[in-house]
């Protein structure tokens, strides 16, 4: 019984829609906003070990003093 799928919340599921319906990568902030609700890490964390949703690792830089700002942007598996 152990190795049985879990049940996607509430917040996995719309985070699964919003990314669905996107056409390019999303960031976590992002993907609260057109959610309408307020999206976790977590909840993208099961997502992306179950294989469904793609993580990204992107950097900023500023352009007035240089600061590096790694950022993360998720997007659904093909």
């Amino acid at each position: 019984m152990a190795n049985e799928p879990k049940e996607l919340s509430i917040a996995a599921k719309a985070a699964l829609d919003v990314l669905s319906a996107s056409d390019k990568p999303l960031t976590l902030g992002e993907i609260s906003e057109k959610a309408g609700m307020d999206i976790k890490s977590g909840n993208l964390t099961g997502l992306v070990r179950a294989g469904k949703v793609i993580s990204e690792e992107r950097e900023y830089v500023c352009p007035t003093c240089n600061h590096k700002k790694i950022y993360h942007v998720f997007s659904i598996a093909e």
